[in-house]
């Protein structure tokens, strides 16, 4: 049973956040999860999954509510959506859970670099 709600998961978080129709964030798919516990999914399976999924890499370069540009340079572990965030041309560190106004509105593809 544990084994089918992991595929499960899986398959729902991959759809839901690859959805061509949709620009989602990576807490959105937290979010997204989160409201399956019980009806869908086991709060075991879906804790387990958010231990080990990183939604904001260490290095993930990221727009902030305000226009704030800057790059994750810690993970809080009591939630990995809020990040402590290096903002850029700025010796100055924002911690998301600190600091509650400021959202993670944007991740900034490498490619824009």
């Amino acid at each position: 049973m544990e084994s089918s709600q992991i595929c499960g998961l899986a398959s729902d978080f991959d759809y839901f956040m690859n959805d061509p129709t949709t620009r989602r964030l990576p807490s959105e798919g937290i979010d997204f999860l989160m409201s399956k516990i019980d009806s869908s999914y086991s709060y075991t399976v879906v804790s387990a999954f958010m231990k080990a999924f990183q939604p904001y890499p260490l290095g993930t370069r990221v727009t902030l509510s305000g226009g704030l540009k800057g790059t994750v340079r810690a993970i809080n572990e009591g939630n990995s959506c809020r990040p402590v965030i290096q903002l850029e041309d700025r010796d100055t560190r924002i911690d998301l859970m600190k600091h509650m106004a400021f959202q993670i509105e944007k991740v900034i593809p490498h490619a824009q670099d």
